[in-house]
């Protein structure tokens, strides 16, 4: 299985896709705003979903999908550290 860097450096190219701004996946921090600095959205979150599940293949499960629970990235990040564990 993959290590935690590795995990970590997939959801943030994955993450940076999704923006579709030009963003540096190395210019994500834990602490950066999803909505104030990424200008996250709603459909830029169901696409992340669904990579990060097609990518890591979990299902994340509907109580972890509330948007309101992430505000950083780091919240996504720690979302999908999560899933996976729970998986193995």
């Amino acid at each position: 299985m993959n290590s935690r860097d590795d995990i970590k450096k997939k959801v943030r190219e994955i993450v940076a896709h999704c923006l579709d701004n030009n963003i540096d996946p190395d210019d994500l921090k834990e602490d950066t705003q999803l909505g104030e600095n990424l200008h996250f959205d709603s459909i830029v979150y169901i696409s992340l979903i669904v990579m990060l599940e097609d990518q890591f293949n979990v299902i994340i499960p509907d109580d972890s999908l509330s948007l309101v629970q992430y505000t950083t990235y780091g919240d996504i990040e720690n979302m999908i550290l999560r899933v996976i564990e729970d998986v193995n």
